[in-house]
């Protein structure tokens, strides 16, 4: 069945709606400003907090609406010593055997590996040819659809933090966005960018797999949580090791829930997502023709599909986001196969406080749960050295 566009991303109720939108901006952000005025309007947030996750909504259903496109480019823009253009066919030999790319990322002849842009936080690793002691590769969120890396308003507050609580480079790759008019871009294409990047650490930097930590926050959780299932299940094909930890920042763990429970939602009027962004992730990631029962439906939703690795697992949620119960099932659902898994939750707070911890208001808390990562991955980080090559 064909995937349906929103009547707003197509010209002129695009151009319509815009326009409508914009002209009562100025109206809806004076209303939003002074709505939360009064503490009872809050749910127990600050005014800052309220403002800003109403104003994060009030863009997710524009850009939703309209079907926004993240503008990406291969070129280093303004971010020249930070950039670095990964080509997997220079990374390593994709014809050759064992390819790292296998199983479910051929699942779509269309969908092929390819050139990956990515950028690090805070700058690059020493180029004397000693590996740093830890890197982590963690990649953004955006429901699959948005976001970005290039930028620190795009990538958020999280990764620049990460980099200088753990004192090592964060490298962020700009994974292929999906989008519904394209079918080549829906999955693999992600995680055939996330093996790509990975074995980038291993094979051109010569990073020891103990040495990198894999990250990602929502979209960019389940990422990692695909990677890893990759890495665990096909790992005697590709060759690829398993990583020193994972940090998973209010993973997108169930793309099953439906719309309207997301919508109705106990949380959710002290966060920021809602149905319609929901649906617009799933419909443009998920194949044409998949479902809950095709073979590797799990490897785009993990929860209710858990898996046993070895690689230590920082879950990282809020009790007041809509994602929340998502989080702690899947915790428990890994620890239940026998991962090592700690849930870290925070009282206050919308969806992906590692993003928007400034935004927010949430320094304190974002400060926190930075540093219980840390503490993590240092308990943790020998875990794998014996299994390492």
């Amino acid at each position: 069945m064909a995937i349906q566009r929103s009547q707003f991303a197509k010209h002129p109720f695009k151009f319509l709606f815009t326009t409508w939108f914009l002209a009562v901006l100025p109206f809806r952000l004076a209303g939003i400003v002074i709505y939360y005025l009064p503490s009872a309007t809050r749910a127990n947030r600050s005014w800052r907090q309220a403002v800003a996750t109403k104003l994060l909504n009030l863009w997710f259903k524009f850009a939703t609406a309209v079907e926004f496109r993240t503008p990406k480019s291969l070129n280093p823009g303004a971010e020249a010593d930070r950039f670095v253009l990964i080509d997997p066919d220079k990374v390593v030999d994709i014809t050759s055997s064992p390819s790292p790319y296998t199983g479910p990322l051929t699942t779509n002849p269309a969908i092929k590996p390819a050139k990956v842009a990515a950028f690090w936080y805070e700058s690059p690793p020493p180029t004397d040819g000693t590996p740093p002691p830890l890197v982590v590769l963690h990649f953004h969120a955006g429901a699959y659809v948005l976001g970005g890396a290039r930028t620190a308003m795009e990538a958020g507050w999280g990764p620049l933090a990460l980099s200088k609580k753990l004192t090592c480079p964060v490298l962020m790759p700009e994974y292929r966005l999906s989008n519904k008019s394209d079918r080549s871009t829906s999955f693999p294409a992600a995680l055939q960018d996330a093996v790509t990047a990975y074995t980038y650490l291993l094979h051109t930097l010569n990073i020891p797999a103990r040495n990198i930590i894999l990250s990602g926050d929502s979209a960019g959780g389940n990422l990692v949580v695909a990677l890893l299932r990759y890495i665990t299940e096909s790992g005697e094909q590709t060759l690829l090791p398993n990583p020193r930890a994972a940090l998973l920042w209010s993973p997108w763990a169930d793309l099953t829930t439906p719309a309207g429970e997301i919508d109705a939602h106990r949380n959710v009027h002290s966060d920021f997502l809602f149905g319609g962004l929901r649906d617009w992730g799933v419909e443009s990631y998920t194949p044409d023709g998949w479902d809950i029962s095709s073979p590797y439906h799990s490897n785009i939703s993990p929860a209710g599909h858990e898996f046993r690795t070895s690689v230590p697992i920082f879950i990282q949620t809020s009790k007041q986001e809509i994602l929340y119960d998502s989080h702690v099932a899947l915790a428990r659902g890994m620890q239940d196969v026998g991962c090592s898994v700690e849930l870290v939750e925070i009282e206050t707070g919308p969806h992906d406080v590692f993003l928007g911890a400034e935004l927010f208001g949430l320094l304190e808390d974002g400060n926190e749960i930075i540093g219980r990562a840390n503490e993590f991955v240092l308990r943790h980080g020998d875990a794998q050295e014996g299994s390492q090559g």
